[in-house]
């Protein structure tokens, strides 16, 4: 299971509570290579491809997307990351997993945010 490449205006807390993924991770100010929806798509926060797709990937090979700073990493059971406001993220399930999420802060999402962006 993937979940496509997306931020959350708040911060979030991740806990594996059985199983494991694979987490990559980028910072707001990649949001423009990162290849967003546009701003008044249902899923703007979203990127516009699949990140999986190896043709998508290879389409951008020359491109600002294959130079964007990433953290990757995998959440195991037990463990609990971190993810600060508006970092992308992309999820893929290595197993059978649980996880418990909390959200804390401010939403900014759906307003004016993330300058560099043209949200």
């Amino acid at each position: 299971v993937v979940q496509t490449a997306h931020y959350d205006g708040g911060r979030n807390m991740i806990a594996m509570v059985v199983g494991s993924k694979r987490y990559m991770l980028s910072p707001p100010q990649h949001c423009k290579a990162l290849e967003l929806l546009p701003p008044k798509h249902p899923s703007a926060r979203h990127a516009s491809f699949d990140w999986a797709d190896p043709n998508e990937r290879a389409r951008r090979k020359d491109g600002k997307f294959c130079e964007v700073e990433t953290v990757d990493l995998v959440l195991e059971e037990g463990e609990v990351l971190y993810v600060p406001s508006f970092w992308f993220h992309y999820i893929v399930s290595l197993e059978r997993s649980m996880q418990c999420n909390s959200r804390s802060g401010k939403s900014f999402v759906g307003k004016q945010h993330i300058d560099e962006c043209g949200f």
